[in-house]
């Protein structure tokens, strides 16, 4: 059974589907199979980042709601790197969270990893996601705005009981990247 991983923020814009998509990417190159999930429905993107928006046919909401959907819900990205969209027409106070669970879980019988590329703020996106996950990574920007959100997410964490790795990044310049992890 794979670990269940959780790509959070308290402020969107600040790179969660762009680690999402970049780790899952290296884990997947490292051998591990690798599901990634965009868990913001109502506002998915990850779709984008991974190049395959006109190839979604069928989402999550389709999957959760009927297990014939699962199998065509999930796109191959890669070799051990799959894709499970999350709707664009429904937001998560419209699904049956439960549901999103069960074919989340059952899918970890299938994956090393599903990283969870989850929506900004704390709602009941957040919520669902953090009752599935093992762990989460919150990512930050060095902006007090951004560190107060994330210090706020990594509260949120803490009262589910979910392990933490901080991923705080700062933008140097356009060619130039620095990421710090605090554990």
């Amino acid at each position: 059974m794979g670990e269940i991983i959780g790509i959070v923020s308290g402020k969107g814009g600040v790179g969660k589907t762009t680690i999402t998509a970049c780790l899952g990417s290296a884990l997947s190159y490292a051998g591990h199979r690798v599901l990634l999930c965009d868990g913001d429905f109502g506002l998915r993107d990850l779709d984008l980042v991974l190049g395959v928006a006109n190839e979604i046919i069928y989402d999550a909401l389709d999957a959760s709601e009927d297990k014939d959907y699962m199998d065509d819900a999930v796109v191959s990205i890669a070799e051990n790197l799959d894709f499970l969209p999350a709707s664009q027409s429904a937001r998560w106070e419209d699904i049956g969270r439960k549901k999103y669970k069960k074919l989340v879980r059952r899918l970890c019988e299938e994956y090393d990893y599903i990283l969870i590329d989850a929506p900004a703020g704390i709602g009941k996106g957040i919520e669902a996601i953090l009752e599935l996950v093992n762990r989460c990574i919150v990512v930050t920007h060095p902006l007090w705005v951004s560190l107060r959100n994330g210090a706020r997410m990594i509260q949120v964490c803490h009262i589910i009981f979910v392990i933490i790795l901080l991923l705080l990044m700062r933008y140097l310049s356009m060619e130039r990247i620095s990421i710090y992890m605090i554990c």
